[in-house]
């Protein structure tokens, strides 16, 4: 999570959508002031008690929005980055695996000990995006959502919005993942669809 009060801009920061490419691209126009929340690859908190009691990065806007206030809610540029929800699920599972080299030979063992070991669905890095972004009934709450699969150009969409000048984005955090899932995995895709029936509807990926 940023929140800039120079640039009246607050990130929503999504696991697996890019957003760690984009921090990196942000917090070099951050001034003092301004702050950000994340883990890695240093540690920064914030200077708010019950955002920083979270312990990570990827806060969601309806605990930032009760933290910061809706005067500086309502008034700042807020955004979000999604994914197609298979596809951040692999990546997800990707990192979280704990044998890497079987996941890379043979995914789908991995990916269905993870969806069914306990707890291991509680983590914010699977929660569904819409926890991120939606209020109580359901209604995104930030102002803009780009999509991770064109990151570069909805990034130089959110630079216009709020003057900054527009810079090429790294690949921070990029994990190699098994060339088979590139195809769409039948089965992946259904279990993923389960998982995250509200993500596909907010980001059109079901169509």
């Amino acid at each position: 999570m940023i929140v800039s009060h120079r640039h009246r801009f607050i990130f929503i920061a999504i696991p697996r959508t890019g957003s760690h490419s984009l921090r990196a691209a942000l917090v070099p126009h951050l001034a003092e002031g301004d702050w950000q929340q994340c883990g890695r690859p240093e540690v920064h908190v914030s200077p708010l008690p019950a955002l920083a009691e979270i312990g990570h990065g990827h806060v969601t806007a309806s605990q930032a929005r009760a933290a910061l206030g809706e005067a500086i809610w309502e008034s700042y540029f807020t955004f979000a980055f999604v994914r197609d929800p298979a596809d951040r699920f692999i990546s997800s599972c990707a990192l979280k695996v704990k044998n890497r080299e079987a996941f890379l030979v043979d995914p789908k063992p991995a990916i269905a000990e993870m969806i069914f070991r306990q707890g291991a669905m509680a983590s914010p890095w699977f929660w569904p995006q819409a926890d991120y972004i939606c209020d109580e009934s359901g209604l995104v709450s930030v102002d803009f959502v780009g999509r991770f699969e064109h990151l570069q150009a909805d990034f130089q969409r959110v630079c216009e919005k709020l003057g900054l000048p527009p810079s090429e984005l790294g690949r921070e955090m990029a994990r190699p993942r098994p060339q088979q899932l590139l195809a769409r995995d039948r089965d992946i895709r259904r279990w993923a669809g389960a998982l995250y029936a509200r993500d596909i509807n907010l980001s059109d990926h079901g169509r």
